[in-house]
């Protein structure tokens, strides 16, 4: 008795789930409703993703290329400012250059709380010079940041601005970035390298609202169609149901029974056929 009281408690929810399935397979084979209802509801959600995808994608580059014009002509113009500071500087000893870099980009980053940019000056990778200044850095974002591609880019094509987006760590999260590097002469210490990092944190806010607003509407379009294909096959699903009734009265003897016949449309001439049948 324990042993088969074990194996009821355990066959029971597969049983069940069983019976449910055979039900549901009942349903959907008898309810031409039902297949006629997911289907269209299938096909949309798919067409809303591929399409939702599509305009999420082409929105993303397009920010992203936006970003990446607006970087470059900013840092552009920060350079040539930075160069002609440099140009104009008097400064020749260590320290006093090391001072120099300092003041020189502390007029380069934003004067905001939450930086648009971060500014990084560091010694190129082919300067042989005896004269080394340190690492100037404007915020949290230091030399580390920039990955060594486009540090080799800078010093391998130091009269041309060079360009990467990339990802970066800010307040222990991962920001898309935009970084351009390109190169200033400082007197008596030789060639150093420029980097301005500029974080996507509102082109990445911008995706998140997209996103959510594509789901929200896509959820809602999806309700809508499925509304929509629920009320046209009913009426068609409708007069044939009434049909088949019709039909089944008939079967058992009861011969004056007849289908009843509105308008002109292809169901009523199916019913005027079918009383005609009768």
């Amino acid at each position: 008795m324990p042993e088969q009281a074990q194996a009821a408690s355990t066959n029971g929810p597969a049983a069940v789930a069983m019976d449910l399935l055979r039900r549901a397979r009942r349903t959907w084979r008898q309810s031409l409703q039902l297949r006629v209802v997911s289907t269209t509801v299938l096909l949309g959600v798919l067409t809303v993703g591929l399409l939702g995808a599509y305009l999420y994608d082409e929105i993303s580059r397009g920010l992203t290329e936006q970003k990446v014009t607006t970087s470059t002509y900013d840092a552009r113009a920060l350079t040539r400012v930075a160069q002609a500071r440099w140009e104009s500087t008097t400064s020749r000893t260590v320290a006093d250059l090391n001072i120099a870099a300092g003041d020189i980009l502390a007029g380069l980053k934003p004067s905001d709380p939450d930086p648009t940019r971060y500014v990084i000056m560091a010694r190129g990778i082919e300067n042989t010079n005896a004269t080394v200044l340190a690492t100037v850095e404007s915020g949290t974002l230091g030399l580390s940041s920039v990955r060594s591609e486009l540090k080799e880019a800078v010093s391998a094509h130091p009269s041309t601005q060079q360009v990467q987006v990339s990802d970066v760590i800010i307040d222990s999260e991962r920001v898309p970035a935009v970084m351009v590097g390109s190169q200033v002469q400082v007197p008596s210490a030789g060639a150093y390298d420029l980097y301005f990092i500029y974080p996507m944190n509102r082109e990445q806010a911008t995706m998140a609202f997209i996103q959510k607003a594509f789901l929200i509407a896509g959820l809602i379009l999806s309700v809508l169609v499925g509304a929509v294909a629920w009320v046209v096959t009913r009426q068609v699903v409708t007069p044939v149901r009434r049909a088949a009734a019709v039909a089944e009265r008939l079967s058992s003897g009861k011969l004056n029974e007849r289908m009843a016949s509105h308008g002109e449309d292809d169901l009523a001439l199916l019913a005027t056929s079918f009383n005609g049948m009768a």
